[in-house]
């Protein structure tokens, strides 16, 4: 843990891509959910990850007193190469949208 003026800061885990990590996307509670919500220890944190691996995966991060968890939710290879941005949708259902080199665009 480094501690920089109040901010604490964790290495969660090593290696996780095969290459350079693009892109981190935190999944964002539906605008349905009331604006007084707040988050407690045990709601799930959940992340999208893209990188020149162009694989885009999913984590779930864990907090623990004792020991922080980072666990991989899932792993999708729909690009042919590097996956430049991600971002999440929020309508009548969730999406995940991830664009890269090549002009491709998936949902």
């Amino acid at each position: 843990m480094i501690s920089n003026d109040g901010f604490n800061e964790y290495k969660l885990q090593e290696n996780f891509h095969g290459k350079e990590c693009r892109n981190v996307r935190f999944l964002l509670y539906s605008p349905k959910v009331p604006h007084n919500y707040h988050l407690f220890k045990s709601d799930p944190i959940i992340f999208a990850t893209a990188a020149e691996d162009s694989l885009l995966r999913l984590f779930q991060y864990i907090p623990d007193e004792k020991k922080n968890c980072l666990f991989s939710l899932y792993s999708i290879k729909k690009h042919s190469s590097v996956i430049k941005n991600i971002e999440w949708s929020f309508g009548n259902e969730l999406l995940l949208f991830s664009c890269g080199a090549s002009e491709e665009l998936t949902c």
